[in-house]
C-alpha cells in the first residue's frame, strides 16, 4: 500500500489533537505530514509518537504532494485555505490522467 501524505491546517489548535494522538497509534501508512498553521506558529514543533514536525505557514504551502487535508481552522481562513487545497488536488489529477492517456490507458476512470 502507498503511503498517505497529509496536510493538517491549524496544526497547533485543540481541534487537531485528536488526530495527533490517533496517528501516533495507527498503523495507516502515513508518509508525510506536513503541519499547517499561521505565521505566528512557525518553528513550534509538534510530536506524535516518534514523529516530530515543523510547523509551517499555511499561507505558503502549496498542497503539491498531499493525498489528504484535515482542515480545523475557523470559517474565514477555511474560505482562504480549501480552494488551494481543491485548486492544487484537480490539477494533479488532470496531470494523471495525461500520463494515463499517453500510455494508452483507461481515461474514463477517476485517478486513484
Amino acid at each position: 500500500m502507498d503511503k498517505i501524505n497529509i496536510a493538517v491546517v491549524g496544526a497547533t489548535g485543540w481541534s487537531v489533537r485528536p488526530f495527533w494522538i490517533c496517528s501516533a497509534k495507527s498503523d495507516l501508512p502515513i508518509g508525510q505530514i506536513h503541519a499547517l498553521a499561521s505565521s505566528r506558529s512557525v518553528g513550534k514543533r509538534i510530536t506524535s509518537g516518534r514523529r516530530s514536525v515543523a510547523v509551517a505557514d499555511v499561507s505558503a504551502f502549496e498542497f503539491a504532494d498531499v493525498d489528504y487535508a484535515l482542515v480545523a481552522v475557523p470559517l474565514s481562513v477555511a474560505e482562504a485555505v480549501i480552494p488551494r487545497v481543491v485548486a492544487r488536488r484537480l490539477h494533479r489529477a488532470r496531470c494523471q490522467r495525461g500520463v494515463e492517456r499517453r500510455a494508452g490507458a483507461d481515461t474514463d476512470r477517476p485517478p486513484t
